[in-house]
């Protein structure tokens, strides 16, 4: 029994060895996005119910799921209900969504302003907003084209924003039916955003007014962009909230409003809010956005509202003075439409005065607002589906010729849009609406990859006239990648009768005949066909597929371009795991500068500005399904996920700041490590403790022998003396 224990003993101390040994791989800070997470962004405890068309709402369901009736709103059919605090809300919420009579059940979620900075200097509206009026030549437009005298009423725009100081000389006379959301009274000004939401200070609310300056200031100080126009202000609050902005929705409903403007937005997708906002375009209200300042690609992390794919939403990024994307706008080649000018501002500020704004599309959004605005009062007879499709068919070309970023690879010319208004409004406007990669003949991981033959489907969209007999071709100056056949196929006209059926699907097979690094594809879509009236005509439009192939156990090296405003923040890789690893380690490495990497299995990271940088929940490796980020301020990031399942993992190489003016090249590598094999550094490890363990057991060896030695010489001396 003892010779046992001795040898446990023994077992415990080699293992003591080993551990400290082989070496030990440190775990970078990892944001691991859980459901918890979506309660930051929802306000506890409320809910927003919309029931199906046909179903009566005169006696709300509240009392049977334990909850009050806040709201109704009748013309959306939808009711926002406190449920009691002693009701399970995720419970709640499933059970609503498998009611017969329930349509849409959602939390009550919160969006936010765009962030903006203001400006100590004080500029004169010539040196400021007439520039900013001169880049879309609303001041030509406005001097060469009168007032439509068939236009009997003014332009009608509604600005939903936190609040409004609506006594302000600039535009006071022009403000109707203003409106809390909040308070279902007519007094949006500004109150104090407590610290309990704002997680600092107290903040006053400010962002509206400045919003509604550019818009709507009748020439005191500045101009504003829209002319002959009157404005509803209405107030949402610091919160943004789901259910503030569908009672916005309501009074704009009822007060015949023509144009919404929506400064703000958030990374939470709402079918209420896609539901109102079509039923918005059922009577013909357009809502211009401000794509954002994340400088992120919405395509593939979309913002909401302005990612909505509706036919009435004008998606707005925003423009240098040098009329080329700002290094910080979002942008998208399928969800965000135009571009406008965006940066230094003189506008409008709370209690009567003025100051100055370093820009955000806060300010690229009210300004295209306005041009709407203006082209409707000088042609009475256009609709604001007709105005959308000449601003987007007359853009102006981007200084710098980049292509492939927006729907349409420019930003707006006023006087340009009126021209196609008064001479080609029966013109088609064809515009890519999606482009999907289908490799289902292939490996089926989603992915373009070396060597693979993959069907690239594009939906294409007619927001204008009928088109007839459209024949396409793929462009790519890349012959050493791929190749492509010349002539694609040829597509029937585009029906314009229904805003929301103007879409048709085409496919064009491509074979990628060489290994796909990472690179962004740039492809152009060129069609020719006819107008209605026999008259030829010609369209092109361009996209960028961004591809990323890892090879596991092999870094490759890489640049972010930063130094000329490329709309290249994020780098986008995937690798494919087998089964049977159970370690994988994802290290990027940037020398000096700050990159920072996400992680997701199966499907590419939807993450957003809030929560991307939210360190409040951190976590060591990923969970099923979970995104993972490593995002320290050193220019080394590790993310280590233990016993990877088999499958894709899709990785993000992202700058987190967007005032680096310089390139940042980097290498990534993904490597991966076998159950039963040991890496170098473990061999090394392993040897070492094999070393120790041979040293100890030597060492008992000599021990035992000397003392034996000792026995056999103590026995040979008593002989010897005996």
């Amino acid at each position: 029994m003892l010779k046992a224990r001795k040898q446990s003993y023994l077992g415990l101390f080699i293992c003591f060895l080993s551990f400290y040994c082989l070496p030990l791989h440190a775990i970078e800070r990892a944001a691991l996005h859980t459901k918890s997470q979506v309660g930051a962004l929802a306000v506890p405890h409320e809910l927003l119910v919309k029931f199906k068309r046909g179903k009566s709402i005169k006696r709300s369901k509240a009392v049977r799921y334990k909850a009050s009736l806040k709201k109704r709103f009748q013309h959306l059919n939808v009711e926002h209900w406190k449920l009691d605090s002693t009701q399970n809300y995720y419970e709640t919420l499933k059970e609503l969504r498998q009611d017969p009579s329930v349509e849409f059940a959602e939390p009550n979620i919160r969006r936010f302003p765009r962030p903006y900075i203001i400006s100590k200097k004080l500029q004169t509206r010539d040196s400021v907003n007439q520039a900013r009026l001169a880049q879309v030549n609303l001041p030509k437009l406005w001097d060469d084209i009168p007032i439509d005298a068939a236009r009997t009423t003014k332009v009608r725009v509604a600005v939903l924003d936190d609040a409004f100081d609506i006594d302000h000389p600039e535009y006071a006379e022009n403000i109707v039916f203003p409106f809390d959301a909040l308070d279902s009274d007519d007094d949006p000004s500004p109150e104090t955003c407590p610290a309990e939401i704002t997680g600092g200070d107290d903040v006053q609310e400010t962002h509206g007014t400045l919003v509604l300056g550019v818009l709507a200031a009748k020439g005191i100080e500045l101009a504003g962009a829209a002319d002959h126009a009157e404005f509803i202000p209405i107030r949402l609050g610091c919160e943004y909230l789901l259910s503030a902005e569908l009672a916005a929705y309501e009074h704009a409903i009822s007060n015949n409003v023509d144009i919404i403007n929506l400064s703000w937005g958030g990374p939470l997708y709402s079918e209420l809010e896609r539901d109102a906002i079509y039923q918005l375009g059922q009577k013909d209200i357009l809502i211009v956005i401000a794509a954002g300042n994340a400088e992120v690609d919405n395509d593939r992390i979309p913002d909401y509202p302005s990612s909505i794919d509706l036919p009435n939403i004008l998606s707005v990024a925003a423009t240098d003075e040098n009329n080329t994307l700002t290094h910080w706008t979002q942008y998208g080649a399928t969800s965000v439409d135009i571009a406008a000018p965006g940066e230094n501002f003189y506008t409008t500020r709370i209690n009567g005065s003025y100051g100055e704004v370093s820009g955000g599309t806060s300010f690229s959004a009210p300004l295209v607002a306005g041009v709407v605005a203006s082209l409707m009062v000088r042609d009475a007879s256009s609709s604001v589906y007709d105005v959308k499709a000449a601003l987007m068919a007359s853009a102006e070309p981007f200084a710098n010729a980049l292509i492939g970023r927006l729907v349409v690879d420019g930003y707006v010319n006023a006087s340009a849009a009126f021209e196609f208004l008064s001479n080609r409004k029966d013109e088609p406007v064809i515009v890519i609406h999606k482009v999907e990669i289908d490799d289902s003949n292939g490996n089926k991981n989603g992915e373009i990859d070396g060597n693979e033959d993959i069907s690239l489907k594009i939906t294409l969209e007619n927001i204008n006239a009928d088109a007839n007999s459209i024949a396409l071709n793929l462009l790519n100056n890349d012959t050493g990648l791929l190749s492509l056949p010349s002539e694609i196929s040829s597509i029937p006209g585009i029906d314009q009768e229904n805003l929301y059926s103007s879409r048709i699907e085409t496919a064009f097979g491509v074979d990628f005949n060489s290994q796909v690094g990472q690179q962004n594809i740039l492809f152009s879509l060129e069609g020719r066909g006819f107008l209605k009236s026999g008259e030829p005509l010609f369209f092109s439009r361009s996209f960028t597929i961004d591809t990323g192939r890892l090879t596991l156990n092999t870094p490759i090296n890489n640049e972010i371009r930063q130094f000329g405003n490329d709309q290249d923040d994020f780098h986008y890789y995937y690798v494919d795991v087998p089964a049977g690893f159970d370690r994988m380690n994802i290290i990027l490495e940037s020398g000096s500068h700050d990159l920072d990497m996400i992680v997701k299995k199966d499907s590419a990271p939807r993450f957003d500005y809030l929560s991307y940088w939210d360190t409040s929940i951190i976590n060591e490796g990923a969970e099923d399904g979970a995104m993972v980020a490593a995002y320290g301020f050193q220019g080394e990031e590790k993310i280590v996920i233990n016993a990877p399942e088999q499958g894709t993992y899709h990785i993000v190489v992202v700058t987190p700041e967007n005032s680096v003016a310089t390139d940042i090249n980097y290498t990534l590598e993904a490597n991966i490590h076998h159950a039963e094999r040991i890496s170098d550094d473990g061999i090394f490890g392993l040897s070492l403790s094999i070393l120790l363990l041979f040293t100890l057991v030597f060492l008992l060896f000599l021990l035992r022998f000397v003392q034996t030695f000792g026995v056999i010489i103590r026995k040979a001396a008593n002989n010897l003396f005996q």
